[in-house]
């Protein structure tokens, strides 16, 4: 059952309801302050707000709480409501809500320092293009992944561009045995396409090296502060973005084909 909650600003939204005009969205800077009622993490950004062309009465407000994680809610025009959670279109049968796709992609800045955390690259050499794999060596997922891609970049001459990345939660890692079998791809030249492959059934090394520790921990620390939360994902050259995996091999190629683009 989807819920829908809906949030009264109250007084503060009846003061500021006649700081714009009726018909218009509410701006950016006006939206910041009335989030501050609720005591939210300072470090959100509002990315967009603009009006509902299926929600009448309401404008679209899209925000971040790191870049690659957008989320969004409704505002009314005069600031005095907002309604935070799933709003559904009975008469088309669909969830009325922005496209995030375009907000969570990576700026240059961003791609720059991504390159730094590259742990190995397969098929470089005379390669076109490039896509960033960011993968857990014991995420199921991950592993179904890599023999498609390997594929589509051999046939389109694609570098693959491998980030070691053991996912965590609050109770650790996400698979265990992560972090040590990211780390030993890394000690003893270990790290190649192949040997990604193979580790998903080799079992948990018992001490890898530290070098090998400390860049899987880097790598983490990164990731973790841009919003990356699951694996495997996918980055083009320009920052596109693309978690998890299609249900089918054609599929995956045209998300794969999408971040080239």
């Amino acid at each position: 059952m989807y819920k829908k909650l809906l949030l009264s600003i109250g007084a503060f939204g009846m003061m500021i309801s006649g700081a714009y005009a009726k018909d218009s969205c509410p701006s950016k800077t006006e939206v910041k302050s009335i989030l501050k009622n609720f005591n939210l993490p300072p470090t959100i950004k509002i990315e967009d707000v603009y009006p509902s062309k299926r929600l009448n009465g309401f404008c679209e407000v899209v925000f971040k709480v790191s870049p690659l994680n957008a989320q969004y809610f409704f505002i009314s025009k005069n600031g005095n409501y907002i309604i935070q959670g799933q709003v559904i279109d009975i008469k088309r049968k669909s969830l009325v809500a922005p496209d995030l796709s375009k907000y969570e992609k990576l700026s240059q800045h961003q791609l720059k320092e991504l390159e730094n955390h590259v742990d190995f690259v397969y098929n470089g050499k005379n390669a076109k293009n490039f896509v960033y794999f960011i993968t857990d060596p014991q995420c199921p997922f991950c592993h179904e992944a890599e023999n498609p891609l390997k594929e589509w970049a051999k046939k389109n001459h694609i570098a693959i561009k491998v980030i070691l990345y053991p996912v965590q939660t609050p109770t650790g890692s996400l698979h265990p045995g992560s972090v040590k079998k990211s780390a030993e791809l890394l000690c003893d030249n270990n790290a190649s396409y192949s040997m990604l492959e193979f580790m998903y059934s080799a079992p948990v090394p018992k001490n890898p090296c530290k070098k090998g520790l400390e860049k899987v921990r880097k790598n983490i620390s990164y990731l973790q502060g841009l919003g990356v939360d699951g694996t495997p994902t996918f980055v083009g050259p320009t920052g596109k973005v693309e978690t998890g995996i299609a249900n089918s091999k054609e599929t995956m190629y045209k998300e794969f084909d999408n971040l080239i683009k």
